[in-house]
């Protein structure tokens, strides 16, 4: 995250920006401070010209449209593992980005861990569980299943396969007719 990104979202917690009379950055907020304000603030510190530059563009005018951090499906779901096993912490909203199926988010781990290890890591094992997960639905009867519930099996079979990058695999009718 950029320290102007991080000005955003700390603009889009609530806080008002202006600068004092040293031309350091000044922020308030009225009510309590926001979990994820401080890691905002940790990130604005970094380059505090920067961030009063943020500050002054700011003040004639200026836009700041905050993309987040662009990423696969698969990513996204790992970082949400990394979430929930307290290995990491998302600020701000989850956009997914129907046209490619991409999502939007900012995230950071909190277990010391670098961003693309800990990402790394999850996105491995995420991978491992699908395909074991593919591996049982390849070993299924799913020849027996009604004409509904193939076509469930079919929808599902073909997303997780998408979803890890793998072509789909022998779950066509031609399968369905040979296994018949």
């Amino acid at each position: 995250m950029t320290v102007w990104q991080a000005m955003a979202r700390i603009e889009a917690l609530g806080y008002s920006l202006r600068l004092d009379e040293s031309g350091r950055v000044a922020a308030r907020i009225a009510g309590s401070e926001p979990e994820e304000a401080e890691v905002l603030f940790q990130i604005a510190s970094t380059d505090r010209i920067a961030a009063a530059d943020y500050v002054r563009m700011r003040q004639e005018g200026t836009s700041v449209v905050d993309a987040g951090q662009n990423m696969s499906l698969l990513d996204a779901l790992a970082i949400g593992q990394a979430i929930r096993k307290h290995e990491a912490e998302m600020m701000g909203t989850v956009r997914l980005m129907t046209a490619d199926m991409s999502v939007c988010l900012w995230w950071y781990p909190i277990n010391g861990e670098t961003a693309s290890s800990l990402l790394e890591r999850h996105r491995e094992a995420l991978v491992t569980a699908i395909q074991r997960r593919l591996e049982k639905m390849d070993n299924s009867e799913w020849w027996n299943l009604s004409p509904t519930e193939y076509d469930a099996f079919c929808q599902k079979y073909g997303f997780l396969c998408w979803l890890i990058g793998k072509q789909e695999g022998r779950h066509g009718i031609d399968t369905l007719e040979e296994a018949r």
